[in-house]
């Protein structure tokens, strides 16, 4: 990855979180805590559903529900780190699409964490899963 964020709908994908680990969001061990990292990716895919052209409403018909998220630490990430977090689709179909984040730090950035994230379109009238409209589909594969 370049140090500059990608912009358009790529598979290397686009930078949805940027941020600097305070004390705060670190165990006894000064490491970001696992309860930051679930944060910072909740956030990214907020960032990603929005760049996808989602945006929440309480009266909103549709919405995404999260079903499955699988974090995978691979290097340790100190207080005062740099992160950023970029995103991609990893798949869609006709009732979900899987995100792949992934969590980075340093000059230049290195992989520290991946957050796979599968999320159902839901209707939130019905209160189930629901298809993606095809129009949905179709702007979600351009992630790919």
């Amino acid at each position: 990855m370049s140090d500059t964020a990608p912009t358009n709908p790529t598979s290397e994908g686009v930078v949805t979180y940027v941020g600097v680990v305070h004390g705060v969001d670190c165990d006894l061990m000064g490491h970001l805590n696992t309860a930051r990292y679930a944060a910072m990716y909740d956030s990214a895919t907020w960032s990603m559903l929005n760049k996808l052209g989602f945006r929440w409403r309480a009266d909103a018909p549709l919405g995404w529900v999260d079903v499955r998220n699988v974090i995978e630490y691979e290097r340790e990430v100190p207080v005062d780190s740099a992160v950023r977090i970029v995103t991609r689709v990893k798949r869609v179909g006709e009732k979900s699409m899987t995100l792949l984040h992934e969590l980075q730090t340093g000059d230049p950035w290195q992989r520290n964490s991946t957050f796979e994230a599968v999320l159902v379109q839901f209707d939130n009238v019905r209160r189930c899963s629901t298809r993606i409209p095809d129009e949905h589909r179709a702007e979600i594969s351009k992630y790919l």
